[in-house]
């Protein structure tokens, strides 16, 4: 009796699941349909401002759950000769948000390790010493507590977020 309840729940759950899927993949459809086209880099010349959180292409898209498709709609900032392509954290955010809102992801958290880096103001030929690494830490801590204020980067949040690792290990 309990085995045959315990099939039926499970046979069940996967038709739910099924149909999760079938809906979703769905508004993926046509969020894709929805996207702008690609961000031509060169076209407009493109620098973040100093003080900008930022990751890179790889970090951003496992982070906010994006395509190459759709972070490439974004603006970003490349380093000449180098792989390395800097994307905004909070022009990713608000990209991630819009597909929520468009029914293409189910979730919203942050997780997993960010890796952020904070745009500097050197205007030499210098462009990879441009970016420093301020955060390597689960996505939780970065939302929660580091990233009080969106565009400064202060002593008291890396001894905030300091302390909190420490006391993990």
């Amino acid at each position: 009796m309990l085995l045959t309840l315990l099939s039926l729940f499970r046979a069940h759950e996967a038709k739910v699941k099924r149909a999760i899927n079938k809906g979703l993949k769905e508004r993926r459809a046509e969020w894709t349909t929805t996207l702008p086209g690609p961000w031509v880099e060169g076209a407009t010349p493109y620098r973040h401002l100093a003080g900008t959180h930022v990751m890179f292409k790889s970090d951003a898209k496992k982070a906010f759950g994006l395509t190459e498709a759709e972070i490439l709609t974004l603006p970003h900032e490349s380093i000449p000769g180098s792989l390395k392509t800097y994307f905004d954290v909070d022009d990713a955010r608000a990209l991630q948000m819009r597909k929520f809102a468009a029914g293409a992801l189910l979730s919203v958290e942050p997780t997993g390790r960010w890796r952020v880096l904070k745009a500097t103001t050197s205007e030499g030929r210098r462009r990879k010493a441009n970016f420093y690494e301020i955060h390597d830490a689960e996505a939780f801590l970065y939302v929660h507590w580091f990233r009080r204020d969106p565009k400064r980067h202060t002593s008291a949040g890396t001894r905030l977020v300091t302390s909190l690792l420490l006391r993990q290990l």
